[in-house]
């Protein structure tokens, strides 16, 4: 009998020591899923938290960009003189009025070249950009010809520095000034369902069964997102000044739709759309001057960029990271009577929308920047 109970005694201790051994090799593996997840968030918060609000805006010159429209009639002679090399843009899409039907179009050429010290960017229209890639290129859906540019006719743009606001000088967060460009948050996108709002993006890169049912507006699969840190990014910086561009942790909100999917919202880009968390951290005031009246660019407005006309110059809305709240959905911020506001309903995730951009800079860089001035 004493045998017995010291037997079940000792099966006791070594079941109690194997669970023992059990929960510690469990915390182990949570520890290692888990916490770089809660360092990247840990950055991200102080990123977020450290915006510079309390002194005034600051603002950057780093990188170019096409911007102004050449109207010097002696300078574009001698544009217009120079024989060159056209490539498509292959960011245009269009369709026929029905969901899935979008397709990559030839609307629009364009031509980079060098002259007198500056660099210049011809673009020529030959099929107007629709406002919405489902539908025709046509005049009737496109904004080009309501912003004065024509067919069949070449347009020059300088490159010219892109002017940042810093928004975070110890993480180096900046976001543009100005609306630089106009794309659809998604080229393309499939109504699965119309009575459930089952509104998907399918991509051929990404065409397996896990991105199948992927929400149009998941920023980390979106069109702008790839295109912003592989087109933008490569025509934005040298060599050089993507050396200064790091890297950076940014976090999404999900909609109720996109945590149906368990899709992870947060993302490490080098160059990227702020959400709306990412600006409402910031004082009313301050907010106020980073998002209400932003100017489009000359360049933008040709791309197809919707544009309103105030005391002389030209504002417009921009996409936001955040989705709305189905799942077609995208926020943006846009001005309305002096005041800014978000928008939740109106634009759709393939709408042609505003690119304002952000990126962070690594202290190399910042060390080498005047404030208002560009890398020395």
């Amino acid at each position: 009998m004493n045998n017995r109970k010291r037997e079940e005694k000792t099966s006791k201790k070594q079941e109690k020591k194997r669970l023992q051994i059990g929960l510690i090799i469990l915390a182990a593996v949570l520890l290692l899923v888990f916490l770089p997840g809660i360092l990247f968030i840990t950055k991200y918060v102080k990123l977020v938290d450290g915006i510079d609000v309390n002194g005034e805006i600051k603002t950057v010159s780093f990188g170019t960009y096409p911007q102004s429209l050449v109207s010097d009639k002696k300078t574009l002679e001698l544009l217009n003189a120079i024989e060159l090399d056209w490539k498509y843009f292959d960011d245009c899409f269009a369709g026929d009025d029905y969901y899935g039907t979008m397709k990559q179009t030839d609307c629009m050429k364009y031509a980079d070249t060098e002259f007198n010290g500056n660099r210049y960017r011809a673009v020529a229209i030959e099929k107007y950009r629709p406002n919405s890639s489902i539908s025709p290129a046509n005049a009737e859906e496109s904004l080009q010809d309501d912003n004065g540019f024509e067919l069949n006719k070449t347009y020059w743009f300088l490159y010219e520095p892109i002017d940042w606001t810093l928004i975070n000088s110890s993480e180096g967060l900046m976001m543009s000034e100005r609306v630089l460009d106009a794309m659809p948050f998604n080229n393309s996108f499939y109504w699965i369902d119309r009575d459930f709002d089952k509104a998907v993006f399918i991509d051929k890169e990404l065409s397996s069964t896990k991105y199948f049912f992927t929400p149009a507006n998941l920023y980390k699969t979106s069109s702008v997102r790839k295109w912003l840190n592989n087109e933008f990014y490569s025509l934005s910086f040298n060599s050089e000044e993507q050396k200064l561009v790091k890297s950076s942790w940014h976090l999404t909100h999900e909609s109720s739709e996109n945590r149906k999917y368990g899709l992870s919202a947060m993302n490490r880009d080098k160059v990227f759309l702020l959400s709306t968390s990412d600006l409402l951290r910031c004082p009313t005031q301050y907010l106020n001057a980073l998002v209400r009246f932003v100017p489009v660019t000359d360049y933008a407005r040709c791309r197809g960029a919707y544009s309103v006309l105030r005391d002389g110059n030209y504002y417009t809305w921009y996409w936001l990271s955040t989705p709305g709240d189905s799942c077609a959905d995208v926020v943006s911020a846009y001005f309305n009577k002096d005041v800014f506001n978000f928008d939740r309903q109106f634009f759709y995730a393939y709408s042609l929308g505003g690119i304002r951009c952000a990126a962070c800079l690594k202290q190399s860089a910042l060390n080498q920047l005047s404030i208002g001035g560009e890398v020395q």
